[in-house]
């Protein structure tokens, strides 16, 4: 029988804000324990293809690059939806055989977007669904989890609907899996855990113990990651850089949110543990960034920060395989559905088993409205900070060459703040032709534009995509 697989993305998941390769530090045990199992690995040097969700997810189940299938490509305004002669890998899996379930927790990560092509059953939690009967189990779980801990037992909603998104995907899961066995047919699983983008609201408990030792109370850090989420936009117009106690504060808040979401990780592998033949995979859907070149967030930059994300695979049977290699997502994607023996010709990537990347590509549409926001904000902005148009990026593990419609720049890692171009024109004439001779020449029509329903939009809002 054809392996299960179950892939879950950990939203705005930076690399160096895990666990893996660090020996003292550990905000994220599961990860690391599922890496460390005999059937595990950690991949080192894996990079996303774009800077948010609906670019990034889209190439994760189409296998192809941003510029390619346009979803997420442009601005908030023109996110259109997967279009028609692109297909999705559960739309690929179908067609071997397998049953497929979405467990979105993110609005772009839905049928707003066409992301529900080819899943047999797809939720994407919202408020609303947690005053069913799940919505219910899932308080009383995560309540029994804070009386276990020592901690507050609050009844009310409020306090704890920012956890319970979560709880629900978890319960959603686990209940479907257990369904499907004795099916006779493999199943296929996606999972996208959003508690880790911002604005940041872990569960007191956990953020309790980041903090521990710190003269930083919670509330502080709730505060200032609240505030911090309020003024993005004003702080890269003014060119503000975060103080000590305010990085301190901010990156507790963010650490304690993937500490949870590290926790979720943990209950879905002992299901996977249960059942025989699954493949799990692990990953951030891209990264974060903290003011690294003048940027917060995850929207004008392609830094390293924001493009380097943890992977975790666990029953590859990976022997073969370098896990030092670079590596991008539509690899690790195009490399089992190869495994199983599916259609990946429209892949754009490598299969880890009988090739290795020299280079990683990544995309960004153009913000001109950004730009736009930044100069009302503050007239006097430079706009050389960033790239107004369209940027593609190549990184190799010594360079990094990006161009846009701007300009062009070559950066010799780990810095990614000097240009070092005209001292080393060779190489980035060298990686503007290498670049220019693998982008993707491969350009769908669009299906159509992106619509969202009141509670996307209230969604969307939230996370601060929506003034």
């Amino acid at each position: 029988m054809k392996p299960n697989i179950i892939w879950i993305s950990l939203e705005s998941v930076r690399a160096d804000a895990t666990s893996l390769n660090r020996t003292t530090h550990s905000p994220t045990p599961n990860l690391a324990r599922i890496a460390s199992q005999n059937n595990g690995q950690w991949f080192g040097n894996c990079f996303a293809h774009a800077h948010w969700t609906p670019a990034s997810t889209t190439s994760i189940l189409t296998g192809v690059y941003p510029s390619s299938h346009g979803v997420g490509y442009s601005d908030l305004e023109n996110v259109t939806t997967v279009p028609d002669g692109v297909s999705t890998v559960p739309e690929l899996l179908v067609d071997e055989g397998y049953q497929t379930a979405l467990f979105g927790g993110n609005t772009f990560v839905s049928e707003a977007t066409g992301l529900d092509r080819g899943f047999d059953t797809c939720e994407n939690t919202s408020t609303a669904d947690m005053f069913t009967s799940r919505g219910l189990e899932a308080l009383v779980r995560h309540i029994s989890d804070y009386r276990y801990n020592g901690l507050a037992t609050s009844t009310n909603l409020d306090s704890h609907k920012d956890s319970l998104r979560e709880w629900h995907q978890y319960l959603g899961l686990r209940r479907w899996a257990d369904r499907r066995r004795g099916s006779g047919h493999p199943f296929f699983a996606y999972v996208h855990i959003n508690n880790s983008h911002s604005p940041f609201r872990p569960p007191p408990s956990v953020l309790k113990r980041v903090l521990a030792g710190s003269d930083i109370t919670p509330s502080k850090a709730l505060i200032s990651a609240k505030e911090f989420d309020d003024s993005l936009s004003e702080m890269m117009a003014n060119g503000i850089m975060l103080n000590a106690d305010q990085r301190q504060a901010i990156l507790a808040a963010y650490e304690a949110e993937i500490r949870y979401d590290d926790y979720f990780v943990g209950k879905i592998f002992e299901c996977v543990q249960k059942k025989d033949d699954t493949i799990l995979v692990v990953t951030g859907d891209y990264g974060e960034l903290f003011g690294e070149s003048g940027a917060y967030g995850h929207n004008m930059v392609l830094h390293d920060k924001l493009l380097h994300v943890p992977l975790v695979v666990y029953g590859l049977d990976q022997t073969d395989i370098s896990t030092d290699t670079l590596v991008q997502h539509i690899d690790v994607m195009q490399t089992i559905l190869n495994r199983i023996g599916a259609d990946t010709s429209q892949f754009q990537g490598h299969d880890l088993e009988t090739d290795q990347r020299e280079f990683i590509i990544a995309q960004r549409g153009s913000v001109a409205h950004r730009f736009e926001k930044l100069r009302d904000i503050n007239p006097e902005f430079d706009p050389g900070l960033f790239h107004e148009t369209e940027l593609d990026c190549i990184r190799s593990r010594e360079w990094k060459y990006q161009q846009s419609g701007d300009r062009e720049e070559l950066f010799q890692l780990p810095d990614e703040q000097t240009d070092v171009s005209n001292q080393f024109p060779s190489k980035a004439r060298e990686l503007k032709q290498v670049l220019e001779d693998h982008l993707p020449v491969v350009e769908y029509d669009s299906n159509g534009q992106a619509e969202f329903d009141e509670d996307m939009k209230d969604h969307l809002q939230d996370m601060g995509y929506i003034d």
